[in-house]
């Protein structure tokens, strides 16, 4: 019994060199590894391609006014454009014109309501009159020195 309690105390002590000394080879064998240091620096690809490059969207430009000519036009096609730019100028010729016809007729609408209140000051003063002339009139009548 002894030669086999010591066989068992041989191999336990065995063992665990026999898995250390198997272990060993596999964690030799390490992936390749590149360390470089981190810097900043800057890239460049090239890529070289073919194709058709199309608008996300189009958009069919006029303006508000019709008919008003365009005075200057300010972006071309292809430039890049921003939200509220402005694209382009209208001719004013038209608006100005139409402006002062709106003035000559706000002055002219102005002096017939003057020459409206004019008359109407002399309608009135007409009837002041006519209203004591008829006064007068009458209170001669009562008084038996009007004439027929």
């Amino acid at each position: 019994m002894r030669p086999l309690f010591l066989l068992l105390a041989l191999q336990s002590l065995a063992v665990p060199v026999w898995a250390q000394t198997a272990a060993d080879p596999a964690a030799q064998v390490l992936p390749a590894i590149t360390v470089s240091v981190v810097e900043t620096r800057s890239l460049r690809d090239i890529v070289l391609a073919s194709g058709l490059v199309a608008p996300v969207e189009q958009i069919q430009v006029a303006p508000l006014i019709e008919g008003q000519p365009i005075e200057a036009l300010l972006a071309d096609v292809g430039d890049k454009v921003a939200v509220g730019q402005v694209l382009a100028r209208l001719s004013s010729s038209t608006l100005d014109l139409q402006k002062a016809q709106l003035a000559a007729s706000l002055a002219a609408a102005k002096a017939q309501i003057a020459q409206s209140e004019a008359q109407l000051l002399e309608t009135q003063s007409s009837a002041a009159e006519a209203q004591r002339v008829s006064d007068r009139t009458a209170t001669l009548r009562k008084q038996g020195s009007a004439s027929q």
